[in-house]
Order: structure tokens, then C-alpha cells, then sequence
């Protein structure tokens, strides 16, 4: 090990580490992943948690199509276009209404790591839901780029790799 990754390794207090995905959807550790996630601007962990999510994402392609979560995406989107044009007096209604949605996805993957996957979204959205104004904004910004980077992480492991000769 290079002396850059011992010395990340020693200022990284995150409970990820090496744990498997799976595992991270019940526990204690969800808790402090989805406070972790939901201030990602501000977070010390931008790198492991970037990490988690590509792995994350990784897990996920196994379990809901590339075009369900751009479906997801596009609402978020949708939100913060309507955010910038009419302000966020509904932000906390159109998020909430994000959340039968997800629950549609779940039902149509019909697989418990897929309802896992779309439970873990679920909860972040529960708890913006019970955010003050401008703690909820910031915190919707950190959500969207989490699900972007989610997306993007996602279709880069739904695409078939091309077997080397």
C-alpha cells in the first residue's frame, strides 16, 4: 500500500470501508449514509462516497433498467426546473409525491434487493420531507447529484463490455 492510500485510509472515519452493498440497507450505517448522502456538499467523505455509489450503482444494474431510474431522474429535474421558476414553497410536497414513484419501480423489478435499493431512496426522501426551508434546498441539491451520479454510474455497468481478444 502507497503511503497516499495509508494516510486517506487513516482520515476516513466512514463505516463503508469494505462492507457489501447489501449490508449497508439495514443497520446503523444506513442512518449515517443517508445523513452522509443528503449533505454531500459538505461532506469529508466526497470520495468514499462516491466510491459507495459507483459501487452502488453497480449492484443496482443487476436489479432495475437504466431507463427506470432516468424516469426518477427526469422528475427530479422536472422539480428543480419548477424550483428555479416558481421557488420552493412545494418543494416538500413534490418530493414526497417522488416517493410513489419509487415504489412503482420496486413493484415492477418484484425482487427484494430491487424494493431494498428503492427503500434506501425512499428513506432519504422521508427524511428531507422533515427539513427546515433552506436546509431542505441545499439538501435537495445533494439528492439530485446523488441520484445523477447514481445514473450515470448505472448505465456505465448496464452497458455490455466488449470481451478483449
Amino acid at each position: 500500500m502507497n503511503k497516499r492510500n495509508q494516510k486517506s485510509n487513516k482520515t476516513d472515519t466512514s463505516p463503508l470501508g469494505n462492507q457489501k452493498i447489501a449490508t449497508l440497507f439495514s443497520g446503523k450505517d444506513q442512518k449515517w449514509l443517508r445523513t452522509e448522502l443528503l449533505s454531500f456538499h459538505d461532506s469529508p467523505h466526497v470520495a468514499t462516497l462516491m466510491n459507495w455509489l459507483d459501487k452502488l450503482a453497480k449492484y443496482m444494474a443487476e436489479y432495475i433498467t437504466t431507463h427506470q431510474l432516468r424516469n426518477i431522474f427526469k422528475k427530479i429535474l422536472d422539480i428543480e426546473r419548477e424550483i428555479e421558476q416558481q421557488g420552493s414553497n412545494q418543494l416538500r410536497v413534490k418530493l414526497q409525491l417522488l416517493r410513489p414513484k419509487l415504489a412503482y419501480v420496486a413493484a415492477r423489478q418484484n425482487t427484494e434487493e430491487a424494493g431494498n435499493l428503492i427503500q434506501f431512496f425512499n428513506e432519504m426522501l422521508k427524511e428531507l420531507g422533515s427539513k427546515d426551508s433552506d436546509q431542505l434546498k441545499r439538501q435537495f441539491g445533494s439528492f439530485k447529484d446523488v441520484f445523477e451520479a447514481v445514473v450515470a454510474f448505472h448505465k456505465y455497468h448496464s452497458i455490455p463490455k466488449a470481451k478483449s481478444k
